[in-house]
Order: structure tokens, then sequence, then C-alpha cells
């Protein structure tokens, strides 16, 4: 009977416990990118499975789950940015403008949202506030309304501005600017063309993006006290811990304060079961199946015109492998292509299996993230952003071959795919690739929650001085001109 009390004690002290630890996290993720979603998705349900409560409010949905509480609103994004051409959008000052634009016409959209008005209200407490802050600079200024740890998910770290923002250490040297297609050895032509985009970068940002976004801010982000809110350029640097959806085979080895942690692999669900008809139509292939997609946010004349997917059509009938296909707007079904959409979820793009020979891929990150976790060499076709210094990236490491979108001809196509999946040297580089991407201490998933969890426990510890030092402080242009003047 004693010993029975004592375990029903212990029993009632440990779960009370688990209740101390939970925390209340606010999730503000109003934009919906499904490349920044597929990073987030997962996230969030593990914070919820530890027994942490999240109140999301945001377009896309996170739950059903008893430790989420969602705030959904309808939000489309205006329609003049849904027609863009995304394959034509420069690589420069052009495409971080048309970029800043969606971000800034998206936020206009949600001030206008019943979720807005009421998060607006919220006085209610919490431990720590996660928001995705790229093209959504003006989103930091809610940290200062709610008084709380400020967490940062980027879909990636290659970008100057994302760098100059969150206090990341940026040396145009060997740092490659995400939207040039270089490795980290340039030579010095490339090295000059990579520091002009930088610097440009940085100077349209500081002056002109977030002026604009603080201007937004400053109008519809109000609160008691709003007033007294500092900089919005000080507040998006002020991040307790920044999570980023990157590796060190995915890109390049640089260095990283102790407050960003990486964690790109954390979209990868354990392999599942297929569906019959998938596994049936994979299994039925002697020679084994091409797995293409070119995602969701690539639209234009390059990549879903009815020429384009004429040429993918007619390489496909001459060559021995069946097709698995999604994102891919004029290709229809046939004895030997099958549509993945209906089958797989949206963030699964390879079906895990040993019979998928080729990705036929546009380099898209999350794209790039699966090929490497399951070890598929690829045909890279790059259509613009990042896409072509990632596809850089998997030609330098010998897991595939690129073909220029605007060189896409049946012929070249038909070479790509058979190189590929005939010569095993871009597989054995592939698994290589696979290995190192799998070899860590703890699942991406597990390593955020933990330092999340660290940062709950232990404050602002982590972020070094450099996020809060001016751009001369940083670079000593201050000390270098008092240097030159005595």
């Amino acid at each position: 009977m004693e010993v029975s009390l004592a375990l029903c004690v212990v029993a009632a002290v440990c779960a009370l416990a688990v209740n101390i630890r939970a925390a209340e996290i606010l999730l503000v993720f109003p934009l919906p990118m499904k490349s920044h979603y597929y990073t987030l998705l997962p996230l969030i349900n593990s914070l919820a499975d530890k027994g942490h409560h999240v109140t999301s409010y945001s377009s896309l949905p996170f739950g059903p789950h008893l430790n989420i509480t969602e705030h959904l609103f309808d939000y489309d994004l205006p329609a003049k940015l849904g027609k863009k051409d995304m394959t034509k959008m420069g690589t420069s000052v052009t495409l971080l403008m048309e970029i800043h634009d969606m971000g800034y016409q998206s936020a206009l959209s949600f001030f206008k949202t019943k979720q807005f008005r009421e998060l607006m209200k919220s006085t209610r407490k919490y431990d720590a506030l996660i928001t995705v802050n790229i093209i959504q600079e003006y989103l930091a200024a809610l940290q200062h309304k709610f008084n709380t740890t400020n967490i940062e998910i980027l879909p990636h770290a290659n970008s100057p501005v994302i760098c100059l923002l969150n206090g990341i250490p940026f040396n145009p040297s060997y740092y490659v600017d995400v939207k040039l297609p270089y490795t980290d050895r340039m030579v010095f032509m490339e090295r000059l063309h990579n520091t002009y985009n930088v610097l440009v970068s940085w100077f349209v940002t500081y002056f002109i993006i977030i002026r604009r976004m603080a201007n937004i801010a400053d109008q519809y982000i109000r609160y008691p006290n709003w007033e007294y809110r500092p900089p919005l350029e000080r507040l998006i640097m002020n991040k307790s811990l920044i999570l980023v959806n990157g590796h060190h085979v995915l890109n390049y080895p640089y260095p990283l304060p102790p407050h960003v942690r990486d964690i790109a692999g954390i979209s990868i669900r354990p392999n599942q079961p297929l569906p019959k008809n998938i596994e049936d139509f994979i299994t039925s292939w002697p020679n084994g199946v091409i797995v293409l997609s070119w995602g969701s946010a690539v639209t234009g004349s390059m990549a879903d015109s009815a020429k384009t997917d004429k040429i993918l059509l007619s390489a496909f009938a001459e060559l021995k492998y069946g097709v698995l296909f999604k994102n891919v707007k004029y290709l229809f079904c046939t004895k030997q292509i099958a549509r993945l959409d209906n089958y797989l979820t949206n963030n699964i793009i390879i079906p895990s299996h040993k019979n998928v020979k080729v990705f036929l891929t546009h380099g898209g990150y999350n794209s790039i993230v699966e090929t490497t976790h399951y070890g598929v060499p690829v045909v890279l076709t790059p259509f613009f952003m990042d896409q072509r210094k990632n596809a850089r990236k998997l030609i330098e490491v010998k897991v595939g071959v690129q073909l220029l979108p605007e060189n896409l001809t049946k012929e070249s196509l038909i070479w790509a795919i058979n190189e590929v999946a005939a010569n095993h040297r871009y597989k054995d580089a592939a698994i290589k690739r696979s290995e190192m991407f799998r070899d860590r201490p703890m699942s991406p998933a597990q390593e955020a929650v933990y330092w999340i969890e660290y940062v709950i426990r232990h404050g602002d510890v982590l972020r070094p001085a450099s996020t809060e030092m001016s751009f001369f402080q940083l670079l000593l242009l201050d000390v270098m001109a008092f240097s030159v003047l005595i």
C-alpha cells in the first residue's frame, strides 16, 4: 500500500513537471509559400507532440492536433503576382525587388483579415514567437508587442540579405550570393561579380526594402506603447535562435554563430508504404523509373508551356524507363507516364524506392534536400533564384548533369537521362552524399525542438554581439577611418 502511494506521488510529480515544462508558443506565418511551410509543418507538430501548446495564425493548416490552436484565414496572393513568369525574373536587383513586392503585397492582404485584428488585440502571454521573416520582415515588430523570445525559421542561409538581417557573417570572397551559379572557390572575376551583387543587395535592402516594411509595420502593427518600438532593422536582428533549412552537404561549410542551427532534412518523413498503384507502377518497369518535378513555384514560358511538355513527351517515348511526375502542367498520363500529385502528400517529391533511377528536377532547395537524403542522382534544369547555384553544387560533386532550360531539346534530354541512369558513378556519388547527410547525432526535428526548449529555458544567451552592431562597426570602418585620419 505504501509502495503504491509512493508511486502515485512520483507519477503526479512527474506529470506536474511535464506541465511546467510545456511552453506557450505563438506562430505567425501569413504568406502561403509551400517551400517554407514544409519546413515549418514537421517542426510545429514535433513541438506539439512534446506537449508544448502552439497558437497558429496562418493561411495554411498545421493541425489537427490537441496542442495546436489554429486561426486560419483565407489568403490569396494578388492576381498580378500569380501571373509572373518565374523563369524570366532575372538574377539581381530586379529579382530582389520582384520577390520583395510579393511580400509587401501579401502583407497588405494579411492586414485586412479578421485574424490579424484579433492578433493585435490579444494580450495573451507567450514563451516564444516563431516567424519566417523572409519577405515578411514586418513580422519582427510582433516580438515587441508580445515581449517574448523570438525564433526565426529560414528556408536557407545563402542570401546576403538574410545573413545581413540576422547577424550571420557573409564574406563574399567565399560565401556565394544565392542568385549566382558559383562555388565557394571563385576565381577573381567571379568574386568581383559576387561582391558587386552582395553590395547592391545590401544597399537595396537597407535603403528600400526595410524602409518600406518599417512604414507598413508602423501603419498597421499598432498596440499600446507601439510608439516606443525599436527600429525594425534592430528587431529583425534580435533573434534568440535561428533555425536554418541548411547543411554543409547541401551548401558549403560556412562559419555560423551559436544562435544559428542547421535543421535540413526536417521535412523528410519516415518511409511509409507507397499506394499500391504507385508501387505496382514502379516495380513494373524492369529498368526503373524517372521522377520529374519542377516545383510548385516554377511557372512561366520555359517551364509550363505546351512546347516544353511536348519535348518531354517525345523524349520519354524513346526511353526504356517509366515516368512519375508532379507539378507539370501539360503532361498527361499514359502507360509509361503516371501522375504523383494525387497519391503522395505535397511535401514528398521522390518516392522512397530502390527502382527510382533518376530525378529530373529544377533544383529547388526542397528537391535538393530529398534527392540528397535518398541518394538519387539527378538531371537538373534550373530556372531562377537559387536553382542555378544548387545545380552547380550538385554538378561539382558529380551526382548529375545539367541542362539549361533555354537549350532543352528532345535529344539533349534523352542523352542526359541515359547518361545519369546508366553510369554508376553518379549513383555512387549520390549514396556517399546521402550517408554524410544522414550521419548526425539526432534527427533534425529533435535538434530543432531541443534548441527551442533551450532558449525558452535559458533566454537570449546564444546570440553574439555582432547582431547588435551597426554595419560600420561590424566591418571596423570607423576604426579604419580613424587610422587613416591620424
